[in-house]
């Protein structure tokens, strides 16, 4: 018998089972939707922090069999169609069978019980994705939303590679005119203070604020939206201090060294810079256009600048990013043209880093393997959304559907870095999936097959394939090599999801 596992989860199921229902007396309705996943996948090479090494073929998710569910249940709170609230918590995603104990479980007590999957474990692992409110200011179309959602900046030729994620603030989107549309937030991206993190000496540089202001003009078949975004981030912010891959802060936000370390010596060891942190100043400029004009033919072009500004020219962080479109809707499917270029280290320690900066973006231009975030699905991914120090093209054929209710989506994605090889010696905690330089390059084939099986439920078949030139010498100081030059495998996974959308 199931037994709900706190009074709150009992308040949720409750509320769940009531959507549908009259109204309450104070006339507020509830609605239920939501989306539930279960993924069987067989993955090589993808997800362990050694990707791509061979050296390490027998460790964690470099070669496994795993099954992987998540629940998502979404619950409004509507009382007009200007005041209203939404609730959705998340079970999982966690793997059948296990693991009993993850590593970012250690310190957390019973691991089997936060991860769920084992036998005999209760599964304990309910998080909250979204909990805000929403409100018209009166008199006005103003709309504004508070709490936590999901926050992303404009982008119409790929998900936005700065911010694309869920987060705290306050959202505020208004018409100005007909073709108009002005939308700002403010994302209180980290405040590690009030997360549990004291430190009484200076607990107002712990933060990460930043805010946004767009306006998206839109006439027949053509679109444009210009948008900026500043932020301070605190240099007491212990999330800036992880010296991992791209998608911590710190490396979104500062060059790949960061404050505390530069890379690795020839013995192997850690050389410390030396230098006291300083609070950064970070800005955002970007432009995203759209037309439509000549439908069946879309095109659209993305495009921002960015940089961080601190105490040291060193630890400084300017670049840029480019990306566009071409898409023809025809009978048999959508064949599509993708390229991007976003600028990447020239090798100079002293002048800081010339990446395009990025806080937790959603870039990913049809390549799921080496371009993915953590905000979607379930799959194994390197992770890594957004574009820093790479560039690449995409041929793709979506949507293609030659039987009732089967879709294809067959791509073929080359990615080469745009960093300087002198710098893999100090993105040593990074590796070539993270970091490419100009002499790493890769080629993803992927194939999606959809079979909507109800109206409701569909299953995917995702198949992948990383062909990767990855040069060991200039990765000679990655872990596990002893400076003997690395050695690296192709990636491949093999995928089938069933989702269930109600």
């Amino acid at each position: 018998m199931f037994k709900p596992s706190s009074p709150f989860l009992s308040l949720l199921l409750a509320a769940a089972l009531s959507a549908g229902a009259a109204p309450s007396a104070h006339a507020v309705e509830v609605k239920a939707s939501g989306v539930m996943e279960i993924l069987f996948e067989s993955a090589h090479n993808i997800a362990s922090a050694n990707r791509f090494q061979d050296y390490d073929d027998n460790g964690s998710h470099q070669k496994h069999f795993s099954a992987v569910q998540k629940l998502k249940l979404s619950l409004d709170f509507v009382l007009s169609e200007s005041l209203s609230a939404r609730y959705t918590a998340q079970a999982g995603a966690f793997t059948w069978g296990g693991p009993t104990s993850p590593s970012y479980s250690i310190g957390a007590g019973n691991a089997s019980e936060a991860s769920g999957g084992a036998l005999g474990s209760r599964a304990a692992n309910i998080v909250t994705k979204e909990a805000y409110l929403d409100w018209m200011i009166p008199g006005t179309d103003a709309r504004v939303r508070m709490g936590q959602q999901f926050l992303m900046l404009p982008g119409f030729a790929f998900p936005n590679p700065v911010l694309g994620n869920w987060g705290t603030g306050v959202a505020v989107s208004a018409p100005a005119t007909d073709s108009l549309r002005l939308n700002a937030f403010w994302l209180r991206a980290y405040s590690d203070f009030r997360r549990g993190t004291v430190d009484n000496a200076a607990p107002g540089n712990d933060n990460l604020d930043l805010v946004s202001l767009a306006a998206n003009y839109r006439i027949d078949g053509f679109q444009a939206t210009p948008w900026l975004m500043a932020g301070r981030l605190g240099d007491a912010v212990t999330n800036f201090n992880q010296p991992y891959n791209s998608i911590y802060v710190k490396n979104g936000l500062l060059p790949v060294t960061g404050y505390e370390q530069f890379g690795r010596a020839a013995d192997g060891h850690v050389v410390s810079l030396g230098l006291a942190p300083s609070d950064s100043t970070l800005w955002f400029g970007g432009l995203s256009l759209e037309l439509t004009r000549f439908a069946p033919l879309r095109l659209a072009l993305d495009a921002y600048y960015s940089a961080s500004i601190n105490a040291h020219r060193s630890t400084e962080r300017s670049g840029w990013f480019v990306g566009g479109s071409a898409e023809y809707e025809t009978p048999w499917g959508v064949p599509a043209f993708k390229a991007w270029y976003a600028s990447g280290d020239n090798g100079d320690l002293t002048d800081g880093s010339e990446r395009a900066l990025g806080v937790r973006g959603g870039f990913t231009p049809g390549a799921p393997v080496l371009f993915n975030s953590f905000a979607y699905g379930l799959s194994e991914t390197s992770n890594r959304g957004e574009a820093a120090g790479t560039w690449g093209a995409s041929l793709q054929w979506n949507a293609a559907s030659f039987v009732p209710r089967v879709f294809h989506s067959l791509r073929a994605t080359y990615v080469q870095g745009t960093n300087n090889p002198n710098m893999a010696r100090y993105a040593v905690n990074s590796g070539p999936a993270l970091y490419m330089t100009r002499r790493d390059h890769a080629v993803e084939l992927d194939l999606d097959t959809t079979i909507s099986i109800y109206a409701n439920l569909a299953a995917m078949l995702e198949l992948s394939y990383v062909f990767q030139d990855f040069d060991g010498e200039v990765w000679r100081n990655l872990p596990g090599t002893t400076g003997a030059g690395a050695s690296f495998s192709d990636a491949w996974r093999a995928g089938l999801t069933f989702t269930y959308t109600f």
